[in-house]
């Protein structure tokens, strides 16, 4: 587990990845605003004074589930959030609101549905326990299967329209770059025709859980880095639906051995985040191709 000093989090014998542990930037909380490096202490105090906290991830990677971990048992009694996961739909709202403190690591499995979700509840339930046992509420902030194969091919007029209101809080600039990255991140293979529904979708989703998160006065959100990037993600949403309150975006990241110091990070990796959290990388797995050897066989 990682533990409240900056000394023992640095320290390569806690993390579990095993790749890029020596690079300088491991361990390092950085401060967008002023490119310095923060003390976990100071992250949480200065966390504890926005209303929304956004905590993005990398979802494979377990140093970035315990950086979660770490974060949510330190902030949660600082001040009373609500605890929103990407990874649970709206319609589950119900077996999920019946769990409570006392709740078994099964009970909260079976609640969440992680066996058939695909979301690894090794991952995800150690996370709702701990919001559970602050005593936050925990939040169903993603959409169902159906409405966003409804989303896709009908469009956000098919739904009913409360958890879409911010659907058009992209200008066209932010929507171009999100069909982009949506483009890139499926490995150039995805058919131009896709890629518009693909961007209907994934504002969506931003869209519902920034809808969930509005709903309390402060709230955590636990998603993935793209739904937390500042500029075309959740925030984008809250900004509409809660415009007075304060929104800060933490980024937990993997290093790159393409740079060594955070300066060194382009302006567009830089504007995503209000802080950065580096960890080791976790796998050298080649997504794309497996991208690839997917739609071949398909």
């Amino acid at each position: 587990m990682i533990v409240g000093c900056s000394p023992y989090i640095r320290t390569q014998i806690l993390w579990e990845s095993t790749l890029s542990t020596d690079h300088s930037l491991v361990g390092d909380i950085v401060r967008i605003s002023d490119l310095r490096r923060v003390q976990p202490e100071q992250l949480i105090k200065e966390l504890s004074s926005a209303d929304y906290v956004l905590i993005g991830e990398k979802h494979d990677n377990p140093d970035h589930h315990n950086v979660q971990n770490w974060l949510l048992t330190e902030l949660l009694p600082e001040t009373k959030y609500n605890l929103v996961f990407e990874m649970l739909n709206y319609n589950q709202q119900d077996a999920i609101s019946a769990l409570s403190s006392s709740s078994l690591p099964t009970d909260i499995s079976d609640a969440a549905n992680f066996d058939q979700s695909g979301w690894p509840s090794k991952y995800y339930t150690p996370l709702i326990q701990t919001g559970l046992s602050r005593g936050a509420q925990i939040i169903a902030g993603n959409l169902p299967k159906d409405d966003l194969m409804t989303i896709y091919q009908e469009g956000f007029s098919a739904l009913e329209p409360t958890r879409f209101t911010t659907s058009d809080a992209l200008n066209q600039e932010q929507l171009s770059e999100l069909e982009d990255r949506i483009f890139q991140d499926h490995c150039g293979i995805l058919p131009a025709s896709q890629t518009a529904p693909m961007a209907k979708i994934q504002i969506a989703k931003d869209a519902s859980m920034a809808y969930s998160m509005s709903k309390s006065d402060k709230a955590v959100l636990i998603a993935g880095n793209y739904h937390v990037n500042k500029t075309i993600g959740v925030p984008r949403h809250l900004t509409m639906l809660a415009p007075k309150k304060k929104t800060v975006v933490v980024q937990i990241v993997e290093v790159d051995d393409n740079y060594e110091t955070v300066q060194m990070l382009n302006s567009d990796k830089l504007a995503q985040a209000d802080y950065l959290w580096f960890t080791p990388r976790w796998t050298d797995k080649d997504y794309c191709d497996d991208m690839k050897q997917h739609t071949s066989k398909k």
